[in-house]
């Protein structure tokens, strides 16, 4: 089976790279009708008399004019056509497991990338017990063990197409790739909203349609109590590494959800949605204004932010910010702000408007997030 990017000069480089089902024939009479996204960008829905068409756009980072087309219906038939429902999926993305996990179908994964950093405990039991297997990623992927389990399609995800070498190896052996890209997505919902793609897979498109609705309305609902004008506190993220600090554009998926929560971003001036490295004394120069630190990594207490760079001890008002950590429900390698959180970006929301909002929320009204102290 396979996709061909319709971009003009990958045309003959990555005709030997294909990785996915072909793309069918759009150009024939047959009646389609497109299902609308409301926020996420990154993919498109045709129906089509008893198919469904998907198209799968500009997977990766600085992508242009790139298109993978999926055919699907539920009796199999048709030239490259995937059959749905399917029963066995590998996934190279803890985030894809969030998406198959909401829909009902974590039992049809047989096979994913990274499987220390699942926190779902269903999951983990069956990952415990080997019914699901470690792929490996990128280049040390273990394709044979892929092969001998033979899943019905395999959801991945790429950084850059030299990436696409790997995976084309896959198509020899039957085994569709569906190329997932909401990893770029910007806004929240707009990520969340992949669950309407997966759904398809697994011919539930009831269950996720109705699941993204009512997760949009919710945030929604949450953004428009959270903004209030006497009260915008300025939020810092991360921390510096190797003594870099690298923080997301103002475009980001974090930004975002600060905004919608309420606040004020320390950094709007850097453009686009790329993390990038801003000097520390950038950095010490506009702390003198944070209210709240969040995202500060693999620390559980102030001392250990306060150790984490010998630079942090110049922040003037160290001791009065606030330092939230997204480590409320972590395993031994798992967060789970990264799994569930994808596809419930509402309760991220709920977090971050209550911390933002109230001086000492109740650690109980706190699903991924925590104070330092």
């Amino acid at each position: 089976m396979k996709i061909y990017p319709t971009y003009a000069l990958f045309v003959v480089v990555m005709a030997c790279f294909i990785v996915s089902c072909k793309h069918a024939d759009t150009d024939s009479d047959t009646t389609a009708s497109l299902s609308e996204n409301q926020y996420a960008t990154g993919f498109q829905i045709n129906h089509e008399e008893d198919d469904v068409l998907l198209t799968v756009k500009n997977p990766w980072q600085n992508a242009e004019n790139i298109t993978y087309k999926y055919r699907l219906n539920r009796s199999g038939k048709g030239k490259n056509t995937i059959k749905i429902p399917v029963q066995r999926v590998a996934c190279m993305s803890t985030t894809h497991v969030s998406f198959i996990n909401q829909l009902g179908h974590a039992d049809k994964i047989v096979a994913l990338s990274g499987t220390n950093y699942i926190y779902d405990k269903n999951l983990r039991t069956r990952i415990d017990n080997q019914s699901v297997k470690e792929l490996g990623f990128s280049e040390n992927m273990n394709l044979e063990t892929l092969i001998q389990l033979k899943p019905d399609v395999l959801f991945a995800y790429v950084i850059s197409p030299a990436e696409l070498q790997q995976l084309q190896q896959l198509e020899a052996f039957g085994i569709p790739v569906i190329i997932v890209g909401e990893y770029l997505e910007q806004h929240p919902l707009g990520k969340m909203e992949w669950i309407r793609f997966f759904s398809y897979f697994f011919d539930e498109t009831e269950k996720g349609d109705t699941f993204a609705d009512e997760i949009i309305e919710s945030y929604l609902k949450l953004e428009e109590q959270s903004n209030s004008p006497e009260n915008i506190p300025t939020v810092m993220l991360n921390t510096p590494w190797q003594g870099v600090w690298w923080t997301p554009g103002a475009d980001s998926y974090m930004a975002q959800f600060i905004r919608d929560a309420g606040g004020q971003y320390l950094f709007p001036d850097i453009k686009g949605n790329e993390s990038q490295a801003v000097d520390m004394e950038s950095v010490y120069q506009r702390a003198k204004d944070v209210d709240i630190w969040l995202n500060p990594g693999s620390v559980n207490t102030r001392e250990q932010v306060f150790n984490s760079d010998n630079r942090v001890k110049y922040f003037e008002n160290f001791d009065s910010i606030r330092i939230y950590n997204n480590n409320r429900r972590i395993g031994d390698h798992s967060n789970d702000f990264f799994e569930s959180g994808v596809v419930r970006p509402d309760l991220i929301l709920n977090d971050l408007s209550r911390i933002f909002h109230s001086e000492n929320p109740h650690p109980d009204s706190l699903t991924y997030y925590q104070l330092l102290q």
